[in-house]
């Protein structure tokens, strides 16, 4: 692995306009043809020929990401893009920070994904990470100052409130454990203990009852979980003046909110038999525990505890459920469920199911019928 300040060097140097024709010929290559690579490698220095590939891929991820215009010029590698924030997540985050009015250290910035959503909401912020290179892609991306810093010796004025994004990785892939978390819980409470006021990007799968033993204290806190396009992304510590609630589910592009606060009841939901239509919800909200107040303030009950299913006999409509009507009502016997399909001239069958009981692929193969109904089991 080449040393970080000459990999810096090399970044800096795929920034210039002279690596235009570089990144041009890595982007038109299939980056799987060894022998279109072996060509390329005859022109150009193999460094950096290796980072122009990894940027071309970068930039490709982050087409999900970010819009054309920032695509088209970031700088970053691959690794720095998967754990980037979008830029609708980001700038959801940032408005609360606008409401707050101070200059925000973004430590562990990464390559810019926070450090950004910031910027473009008018938020004064400062990048800091201990890897020269990300910090640098930051300076970049975000057009904000960074400084090169390990987060154990960040000092935050009193003037200033932090964001950070401790790395969610061990040395065997991603973890949800925080003690693993780098920086990790002595390091996020000591930052804490210089400035109350707060946001911690984690992982959607982080333990969330372990975040006041681990993290806050007595320091009030909320915990938001936020939902982009149906997928769970982030959960989202926020502390001290930075927290509004106690539970916060967030949908997004819709930018909905379903808050809960200490003094609502959080009790096991209704539960009910199957009515004429049933409705997935929002994983948001039973990541936070949160089924009960949705069945409450929608006037549904719950199928089971553990069924991710509500139900009711009227369509309920909610931007947090999706409804389903109920054609029948049958236990899991394939024979009777081929039948029932039949019967209701089934086509294309889509498949729910739930903590993976069944493998929905090839189920949706052989329940797939000669009709022209779009069902769902």
């Amino acid at each position: 692995m080449l040393d970080p300040l000459i990999q810096l060097n090399l970044w800096k140097q795929l920034a210039l306009p002279a690596s235009k024709q570089l990144l041009d010929d890595a982007k038109a290559i299939n980056p799987s043809d060894v022998a279109a690579i072996s060509r390329l490698r005859k022109k150009y220095d193999a460094d950096l020929l290796h980072l122009a590939l990894d940027m071309v891929k970068a930039r490709h991820k982050a087409a999900s990401k970010w819009p054309v215009d920032i695509v088209q010029n970031l700088i970053a590698n691959t690794t720095g893009i998967e754990q980037a924030t979008s830029l609708l997540v980001s700038k959801h985050k940032a408005k609360r920070f606008v409401d707050l009015g101070q200059p925000v250290i973004d430590i562990c910035c990464g390559i810019g994904g926070d450090a950004l959503g910031l910027k473009q909401c008018g938020v004064q912020v400062t990048g800091v990470d201990i890897d020269p290179v990300h910090a640098w892609m930051t300076t970049h991306n975000a057009n904000c100052p960074t400084q090169v810093i390990d987060a154990n010796d960040v000092k935050i004025d009193r003037g200033s409130v932090f964001h950070i994004d401790p790395s969610r990785r061990n040395a065997y892939g991603r973890t949800q454990d925080i003690s693993d978390y780098q920086p990790g819980p002595d390091v996020l409470k000591r930052l804490l203990a210089q400035q109350p006021t707060a946001c911690f990007k984690l992982g959607p799968g982080v333990n969330l009852d372990c975040l006041k033993e681990e993290i806050t204290g007595d320091i009030p806190n909320e915990i938001e979980i936020i939902s982009e396009h149906g997928h769970l992304v982030q959960a989202v510590l926020w502390t001290g003046e930075l927290a509004k609630c106690a539970r916060r589910a967030t949908l997004l592009p819709q930018g909905l909110e379903f808050a809960a606060h200490e003094d609502d009841v959080w009790e096991e939901p209704p539960l009910d038999e199957i009515g004429k239509y049933v409705m997935t919800f929002d994983p948001s909200v039973e990541r936070l525990g949160l089924i009960a107040l949705l069945c409450q303030k929608l006037d549904v009950s719950c199928v089971h505890p553990q069924a991710g299913l509500l139900t009711s006999d009227q369509i309920t409509d909610s931007p947090w459920v999706h409804n389903f009507q109920v054609l029948a009502d049958l236990p899991w016997r394939p024979k009777k469920l081929k039948a029932e399909l039949r019967k209701q001239n089934a086509g294309i069958v889509e498949i729910k199911t739930r903590g993976k009981l069944v493998n929905p692929d090839p189920l949706q193969k052989q329940l797939r019928g000669k009709g022209d109904q779009l069902l769902t089991v």
